[in-house]
């Protein structure tokens, strides 16, 4: 994927846009015209294809289009090289028919469109070549996993596992509950079943880790997932809560295992002010760590989901 990204990736790009100029006003010549144009018209036609070849180049760099503005194949790279295709079929466009009249008037109209199709194809190509590339590349000791979620963060957090060469990771699919989702793909994987399934899948694919990409999970859903993942000795791995995402972007270094510490904040808990027991200080919390530790954190846990009104045992 880096190499999507590099100076040598954006001068064959331009070379390949470029070309695919000179290819649509050769297709249409033959495709439409066989050939069968006289001297004017030939001359017409490759100051019209000679001229759009400089001003692609041209307008690209001014529009930063082969500077790395973005990832070839990405959305915005691809309707930014929209953009100068149509500057630059309407610029030479109007200059070949006011200066020569002998240009057949299908040329300004066909060759763009074709063009932009080329172009189009190339980044298609070009990205579906180096997502083989990694997925081939990948190495052999990545844990296998499966997203919980595949909305923004999910999508991000794939991406980022996919990218990333030191990644312990690879993403076998994504489970998600909206049923609107179930047939998305992404480069990374795909949406392959929800959370009824989500146990079957993990048996099925030898995969022992779940990570949940729902910054905004409830502590009852978490709670909930974590005793069903818990029972079928499945691992969770959660993001931290969406306030604490830097600037909204997902990344892998706060990613960690549950613990049910990770309830607290998600929700706003009423208590009863009147109870007269109270959580264990931090002081005593550290005298007993030990096999009771995890008791009073199930403890903690129930008493996060269930609501106002509960009481936690005395810590033993």
């Amino acid at each position: 994927m880096r190499f999507l990204e590099s100076a040598t990736a954006q001068r064959v790009l331009a070379a390949l846009d470029v070309s695919s100029w000179l290819l649509a006003t050769l297709v249409l010549l033959v495709g439409r015209y066989d050939f069968g144009l006289s001297p004017a018209q030939w001359s017409g036609v490759l100051w019209y294809a000679a001229l759009a070849a400089i001003l692609q180049i041209a307008v690209g760099l001014g529009m930063r289009l082969y500077r790395g503005v973005g990832r070839i194949g990405s959305f915005s790279e691809a309707t930014l090289a929209a953009r100068v295709v149509a500057i630059v079929g309407i610029v030479v466009g109007l200059l070949s028919l006011l200066l020569s009249r002998d240009l057949p008037r299908g040329v300004v109209i066909t060759v763009p469109l074709g063009a932009l199709a080329l172009m189009g194809a190339v980044r298609i190509a070009a990205r579906a070549i180096v997502v083989r590339s990694v997925r081939l590349q990948r190495p052999a000791s990545r844990e296998g996993v499966l997203i919980y979620g595949a909305g923004n963060a999910g999508r991000q957090l794939g991406h980022l596992i996919f990218s990333d060469p030191d990644a312990p990771y690879h993403v076998v699919g994504l489970v998600d509950d909206d049923r609107s989702k179930r047939h998305l793909r992404f480069d990374f994987g795909r949406v392959i079943g929800d959370r009824s399934t989500l146990i079957a899948l993990a048996d099925r694919l030898d995969v022992r880790t779940v990570i949940l990409a729902i910054p905004s999970a409830p502590s009852a859903f978490l709670k909930d997932l974590s005793d069903e993942l818990e029972q079928a000795q499945l691992k969770l791995f959660v993001l931290p809560p969406l306030r604490d995402i830097v600037g909204g972007r997902v990344q892998l270094n706060p990613l960690r295992e549950f613990d049910v510490m990770d309830m607290l904040g998600r929700d706003p808990i009423e208590t009863d002010l009147r109870c007269d027991r109270r959580l264990p200080s931090r002081q005593g919390r550290s005298r007993h760590r030990g096999p009771a530790d995890r008791s009073d954190r199930r403890s903690l846990a129930r008493f996060i989901s269930s609501g106002p009104g509960t009481h936690l045992p005395r810590s033993r």
